[in-house]
C-alpha cells in the first residue's frame, strides 16, 4: 500500500514538473517569440494535456494488472475492436510523430490534380502528369500515391499533418471535459442538498448553450482559432460527464467500502482520493473517448465551413478545397479525408463499444483500494 502510494505521489510529482517546464516553454515562445520552430497555442495545449493523459490513464493503466485483463479480454473476444484499437494506435502516432516527421507540404502547380495510384484523370485535368499517358488519360503513381490537390500538394502528407489538428482537437478538448466534469459531479454527489440542486441547474442551464454558436460569436471577436474551437467545446462540453460521475459518487459513496472507511476514521478528502475517484475513473475515461470522435467531425465541419483558421491542414479544410470547379473529376482530394474521418469515428466507436463491456464486467462491486 505504502509503495503504491509512494509511486503514485512520484507520478503525480513529474507529471507536475513536466507540466510547468511546457507552460514555461509556451509562456517564453507565445510571449517573447524567442524558440525556434513554430508551435501555435493549440500545440502547448496539446503538449499539457498529453501530460495529463499519460498521468491520469496511461500510468494507472499500466499498473494496475486486474483493470489490463479485464479490457484485454474484452478486446480479444472482438476481432473488430482490435483492429479499431489498431487503427487508433496508428492514428495517435501519426498525430504526435507526423509533423515532425513530414514536412508541411509547400506546394507545385504544376502538378494539381494527379490522381492516385490505379486510377486516371482526363490530361485536361492534369495537364503535366508525371505517369503514363494513355488515350488522354493521367495514370496515378507511386510519387503521389494517393494523388495531389489544387496546388499540388501530396494528399497523403496532407492527411498525416492533418492528423494532428484531429488529435488536438480530441485530446485537449477531453483535457477540459474530464476534470471540470468529474469535480462538479463529485461535489454535487458527495454535498447533495442545495449544492447539489445548485450544480445540476447550472448543468441544465449550460447545456441549453449551444458550443457551436458560442465558438462562431468568439471567432467574430478574436478570429477563427483551433484554439478557440477546442476551448468552447471543452468548457461547455462537459456536463453528461458531470450527471455520470454524480450517479456513480452516490453509488460508491453508498457502499460498504465507504461506510467502513468513514468508521475507521478516514476524512473526505482520503475516501475521495481511495474510493470515489479509482471507481469513477473508467467510466469518466469511457465517456470521454465516447465524445472524441464528435468533436473530431465537429472540427471537419467547421472547417468544410470556412469557420477555422483558413490555413489549417484539417482533413475538413482538405475535403473542402477538393470540392472546387473540376470536382467529381477529382474526387480524391475530397474522398482521402472523408475517408479518414470516417474510419476515425468508426473505430472510436467500436474501441469504445469494446471498453464498455470491459467496464461492465467489472463494475457489479465497488472496489475498495489497492
Amino acid at each position: 500500500m505504502r509503495n503504491t502510494e509512494g509511486v503514485r505521489r512520484r507520478d503525480t510529482a513529474l507529471a507536475l514538473l513536466a507540466g510547468a517546464v511546457i507552460a514555461a516553454a509556451a509562456a517564453v515562445d507565445l510571449i517573447g517569440g524567442g524558440l525556434p520552430g513554430e508551435q501555435s497555442p493549440t500545440d502547448w495545449l496539446f503538449l499539457l494535456a498529453s501530460v495529463a493523459v499519460v498521468r491520469l490513464v496511461v500510468l494507472p493503466f499500466a499498473r494496475n494488472p486486474s483493470r489490463r485483463d479485464r479490457y484485454r479480454a474484452a478486446f480479444a473476444e472482438r476481432t473488430g475492436a482490435r483492429l479499431a484499437a489498431a487503427y487508433l494506435a496508428v492514428f495517435a502516432a501519426v498525430g504526435v510523430l507526423g509533423p515532425v516527421v513530414v514536412a508541411e507540404p509547400l506546394g507545385d502547380a504544376s502538378r494539381a490534380y494527379l490522381p492516385p495510384v490505379g486510377f486516371t484523370v482526363d490530361t485536361i485535368v492534369a495537364s503535366n502528369c508525371l505517369g503514363p499517358v494513355v488515350e488522354n488519360r493521367c495514370h496515378g503513381t507511386l510519387v503521389h500515391p494517393l494523388g495531389t490537390d489544387p496546388f499540388g500538394r501530396d494528399v497523403l502528407v496532407l492527411l498525416v499533418r492533418g492528423a494532428r489538428v484531429s488529435l488536438e482537437v480530441a485530446v485537449v478538448a477531453a483535457a477540459l471535459i474530464v476534470p471540470l466534469g468529474t469535480a462538479v459531479g463529485v461535489a454535487a454527489g458527495t454535498s447533495r442538498g442545495w449544492v447539489d440542486d445548485a450544480l445540476m441547474r447550472y448543468v441544465d442551464v449550460q447545456e441549453t448553450v449551444p458550443a457551436f454558436v458560442v465558438y462562431v460569436l468568439l471567432a467574430y471577436v478574436y478570429g477563427r482559432h483551433l484554439w478557440l474551437l477546442v476551448l468552447a467545446f471543452g468548457l461547455l462540453g462537459w456536463g453528461s460527464i458531470a450527471r455520470l460521475v454524480r450517479s456513480e459518487t452516490i453509488r460508491v459513496t453508498e457502499s460498504s467500502f465507504v461506510e467502513a472507511g468513514r468508521v475507521a476514521g478516514a476524512g473526505r478528502p482520503g475516501l475521495l482520493r481511495r474510493y470515489v475517484l479509482p471507481n469513477v475513473a473508467d467510466s469518466v475515461i469511457i465517456a470521454a473517448f465516447a465524445r472524441a470522435p464528435a468533436l473530431i467531425l465537429v472540427e471537419a465541419a467547421l472547417a468544410y465551413m470556412d469557420l477555422t483558421d483558413l490555413d489549417l491542414l484539417s482533413w475538413g479544410a482538405i475535403a473542402a478545397r477538393g470540392l472546387d470547379q473540376f470536382f467529381p473529376l477529382t474526387w480524391w482530394v475530397s474522398a482521402a479525408p472523408a475517408a479518414a474521418l470516417v474510419l476515425t469515428a468508426v473505430a472510436a466507436s467500436v474501441a469504445g463499444d469494446a471498453a464498455r463491456d470491459a467496464l461492465d464486467r467489472g463494475s457489479s462491486t465497488v472496489r475498495g483500494p489497492g
